[in-house]
């Protein structure tokens, strides 16, 4: 599953490494409807979502 997601970042463009990082951190608070906006082709970075509120 693991390796699912980092080549699922690949080929959307996403450094690994930084979407994984935001993940984790969002994961506590995310409710599990809203779980799929933290898919790699779903993802938004925090610094953006930030910016769009």
């Amino acid at each position: 599953m693991f390796y699912s997601l980092v080549e699922s970042c690949k080929l959307n463009g996403i450094d690994p490494f930084e979407y994984l990082a935001d993940v984790y951190d969002r994961l506590y608070d995310c409710k599990a409807a809203e779980l799929i906006q933290l898919l790699p082709s779903n993802w938004e970075p925090a610094k953006e979502r930030k910016a769009a509120v």
